[in-house]
This record gives C-alpha cells, structure tokens and sequence, in this order.
C-alpha cells in the first residue's frame, strides 16, 4: 500500500502566515500616501499620484480578499486531515 503524508504543521504555519499578511495590509491603506499638492509640489503630479493610489488600492482589497479565502481553505484542509486521523486511528 502506497501512502502520503502531509504536513498539518506547515499547512497551518502557512494558514497563519497569510491571514497575519492579511491583516497587516488591511490596517494600512495604499490612499494614505500623500498626495497633497503642496507637498508634491505639482497639482498633476498630485492628481495622478492619487488616482494611481486609489486604483491600487482595488488591487490589494483584491488580494487581501483572495489570501483570506485561501488561509481559510488552508485551515479547512488541516481540519479535514485531523479528522480523517482520528476515524482512522479511533
């Protein structure tokens, strides 16, 4: 009989991992960075610089988004391979 095994700590390392990142990117937000055209110095520079803020912004909700969704898959598989063990060592 072939086998596998899989590593519960490392999925749940991994888990742990993304959801820390998660919250470490949502507690900062991309539209913080200046954009004050006073402090630019150029009213286009600021203008642009805020719009390319605002878009980026989209793109790490998205991710954000997509790394909670995959820790939680994560953790559902360490959850799934815990309880398989234990029907087959019960």
């Amino acid at each position: 009989m072939t086998g596998f095994k899989v590593d519960l700590t490392a999925l749940t390392e991994a888990a742990q991992g993304l959801t820390d990142t998660v919250n470490d990117v949502s507690d900062e937000s991309v539209t913080d960075i200046v954009s004050d055209p006073a402090a630019l110095g150029h009213d286009g520079l600021a203008g642009t610089l805020s719009y390319f803020c605002s878009r980026w912004q989209v793109g790490v909700r998205s991710l954000a988004k997509d790394g909670q969704i995959i820790a939680g898959r994560l953790t559902n598989n360490v959850l799934g391979y815990q309880q398989a063990e234990r029907e087959i060592h019960g």
